[in-house]
């Protein structure tokens, strides 16, 4: 591998980095689930009332056209349904999309334990195809050659969830149905989830183990899954590992969760062939929460 032209390794790199943006096993906002879980999740959408989120990935640092991505959103409570605004982007290669999108959910008490909740996400995805930037030795993409270079399209999303009190969660969600591509010869397949949780004590109320996991399925592509154990303390913050077997192994923190600030960071190592070209991927978030306004349908999936 190592006695081909760097130029060459760089170039397959960047048109891996846009197929994965088109045609990806791992939604580009994966690694911000701990941070807002809605990004996966639309019937988790204003489940804490007047937060704000705001996060920025970048993935493979050092490898030209690496993807990156960042998320803007905010959570309010509107005449018994929860709403969340939000703002995405994400890029790769010669590839932009961003993403203004509103998400309306209810949740529906069942009886004194459990909840249901069930969300719907609209939003428009704008294109944008850079042809300047890819400077190949390898002949064009067709894709590249037929496509537009803006594109301007609705994209849907539904998300269904089960909860018992703040100790357990499952659920699943549809996304990206009905988007389209730049080009003719390329779909945005739907990317479909299926989650679960639980939190279990360690020390009295203060400190729980989160466990979850969130198994990712898209057309054409190997079901991949994203796996967390965080152990959480209210007053000194929460800190633990992520995995996912095709895509890599790290560690997510975060600060203290009884303060209206909150810093997130998550580091992971690509356990696939890109870490012969690098060893890093990092993903930085704040939340705010001004009002600190207690919300009677909270769920257990706060990091």
């Amino acid at each position: 591998m190592y006695s081909l032209p760097a130029k060459l390794w760089r170039s397959a790199a960047l048109w891996a980095a846009a197929a994965t943006l088109a045609y990806g096993q791992q939604y580009s906002f994966n690694d911000g689930y701990l941070l807002n879980a809605a990004l996966l999740d639309p019937s988790f959408a204003g489940q804490l009332d007047h937060r704000y989120n705001m996060g920025y990935q970048q993935k493979w640092l050092g490898i030209e056209g690496a993807p990156r991505s960042f998320q803007f959103a905010g959570d309010f409570n509107f005449k018994n349904f929860n709403v969340q605004g939000a703002l995405l982007g994400d890029q790769a290669g010669p590839l932009t999309r961003v993403t203004p999108s509103v998400t309306v959910a209810k949740t529906i008490q069942l009886d004194d334990y459990q909840k249901l909740s069930f969300g719907f996400k609209m939003g428009v995805d704008s294109w944008n195809v850079d042809y300047n930037k890819p400077q190949l030795d390898v002949p064009i993409d067709p894709a590249f050659q037929l496509g537009s270079q803006t594109l301007t399209s609705p994209n849907f999303g539904f998300g269904l969830s089960y909860n018992f009190r703040d100790w357990a969660y499952v659920g699943f969600s549809t996304l990206d149905l009905s988007s389209r591509a730049w080009s003719p010869l390329t779909t945005v397949p739907p990317h479909r989830h299926l989650f679960a949780g639980i939190n279990l004590p360690v020390s009295g109320k203060t400190t729980t183990l989160r466990l979850s996991a969130v198994i990712n399925q898209v057309q054409n592509a190997p079901i991949d899954g994203n796996y967390h154990a965080i152990l959480a303390h209210k007053s000194m913050g929460a800190a633990g590992l992520v995995f996912s077997p095709n895509d890599g192994l790290g560690i997510a923190l975060s600060s203290a969760s009884n303060k209206p600030y909150r810093v997130f960071y998550n580091y992971t190592y690509p356990l696939n062939p890109l870490n012969a070209f690098t060893r890093q991927s990092h993903t930085i978030g704040l939340s705010i929460t001004p009002k600190r306004k207690p919300c009677s349908i909270a769920g257990p999936r706060y990091f």
